[in-house]
């Protein structure tokens, strides 16, 4: 009996069908988890949330680990009459300019918890998750085709 024939029916022969079906798996886990999100998002925090527009009154620098310097804008805006003031969590590069009107998104029962209204707010965890699972899905596919020819 030959090597191979050993294996022929061993976890190392269907090997490849399992991690195919496993990277396929977690490929359309992925993509059900972009639909949820997009969904999630869509009838919650979009439904309840208030939108106005704020003006930058000053810029946070922020390090990241390769010593990278981003800019955060401190955006001010007025909620039920009130001035509110946050510092946004998305840092870019060049630095916005103090005075730059910018959309802002909050809840109307806290206005304090507010973002910048733009779409890596909106759509950021969505897309990642659909590429993501996109790209398992194809590789998933790939693989079991691959299996299934005995290449």
């Amino acid at each position: 009996m030959t090597y191979p024939d050993r294996l022929s029916g061993t976890v190392v022969a269907k090997a490849p069908r399992l991690v195919g079906g496993l990277v396929l798996g977690a490929g359309v886990l992925l993509l059900v988890g972009a639909v949820v999100a997009n969904l999630l998002q869509a009838n919650t925090w979009e439904r309840r949330s208030a939108n106005t527009t704020g003006i930058v009154v000053d810029v946070a620098t922020s390090h990241s680990a390769k010593h990278r310097t981003t800019y955060c804008p401190v955006v001010e805006f007025i909620a039920d009459g009130t001035v509110k003031t946050f510092t946004a969590t998305q840092c870019e590069r060049p630095a916005p300019q103090i005075g730059d009107r910018l959309g802002v998104r909050y809840d109307p029962d806290h206005p304090s918890d507010a973002i910048l209204d733009s779409w890596m707010t909106r759509a950021l965890l969505v897309l990642l998750l659909g590429i993501l699972g996109a790209l398992g899905t194809g590789a998933g596919v790939y693989l079991l085709t691959r299996a299934r020819r005995g290449t």
